[in-house]
């Protein structure tokens, strides 16, 4: 039996954003790596690097988001139950009220990719810290 992956929710409700509220799942190393690959198949052969980490977190991040409230936060706002609608990989990418742009501002896309990095990858400051753990078990030779 696969292991459960945890789910986050977050409020996209700062300048600029849309305010909805959003629950992201961790990826598996597996799903991630199918994700950078699907992005470097979408930048193309003749993409610069920039190009190509761009498309690879743009597929990784989209791959996270579970679900999404619906439109109207005011109601929310007002006491009013929430409305959460399940979103799938091709609700996002295909036309439609569910697109990554009919859904999200930049910030908004900006943000979760962030969040995706903070879950999905190591930083300089985690590897130290981590690596300043490191015990000695033995020595070659």
């Amino acid at each position: 039996m696969a292991k459960r992956q945890p789910i986050f929710q977050y409020h996209l409700n700062l300048p600029g954003m849309s305010g909805r509220r959003v629950r992201v799942r961790l990826l598996t190393p597996s799903e991630k790596r199918a994700a950078d690959a699907a992005g470097a198949d979408s930048a193309g052969n003749n993409a610069s690097i920039m190009a190509l980490v761009e498309a690879q977190r743009f597929e990784c991040w989209k791959r996270t988001v579970t679900e999404v409230t619906e439109e109207d936060e005011l109601k929310t706002i007002l006491g009013d139950e929430v409305k959460w609608h399940k979103l799938t990989l091709q609700d996002l990418e295909m036309p439609g009220p569910y697109n990554v742009d009919q859904l999200f501002t930049c910030k908004d896309t900006e943000m979760l990719e962030l969040i995706f990095k903070n879950y999905h990858d190591v930083g300089q400051a985690e590897l130290h810290m981590l690596s300043g753990k490191a015990l000695p078990v033995a020595t070659e030779g």
